[in-house]
């Protein structure tokens, strides 16, 4: 039997967050939504040109075709120029935007660690940003 363990805290586009849209009016959505919607937008009107573009490149090059991988539909990459697109948008969007910043994965490993651990770490945090005139 697989037991469920209900302790996992989630990352940050997964917990509610306050959006102030106008003066006034306060939202509470999971900032998953406006990932979401940034990429099905991106899809709708950006991805299918995608298409057009390969269209274009096939007639400065004169071929039907990139290839006959599939008889009648042309190639993988006649079949694929959009998710190509879709794929690379996505990969650029996420690690430039939605990223989990790594004080955060610091942090939860020092609070893995035990507490004696936890004070020994700050006391050389501290040494260390007092030597270089931080604290």
């Amino acid at each position: 039997m697989i037991e469920i363990n209900g302790s996992c805290t989630p990352i940050f586009l997964f917990e509610y967050a306050e959006y102030n849209l106008i003066p006034g009016l306060t939202i509470k959505v999971l900032p998953f939504v406006f990932v979401s919607l940034y990429i099905a937008v991106f899809a709708s009107l950006v991805a299918p040109f995608a298409g057009f573009f390969a269209s274009g490149f096939k007639r400065a090059l004169n071929v039907k075709d990139f290839s006959d991988t599939i008889p009648g539909h042309g190639g993988i990459l006649d079949r694929f120029d959009c998710q190509f697109l879709m794929a690379f948008f996505v990969f650029v969007y996420m690690s430039t935007f939605v990223k989990n910043y790594k004080y955060k994965k610091l942090q939860e490993k020092i609070f893995n660690l035990s507490n004696d651990d936890q004070m020994v770490f700050y006391e050389l945090l501290k040494l260390s940003l007092q030597e270089r005139n931080i604290l």
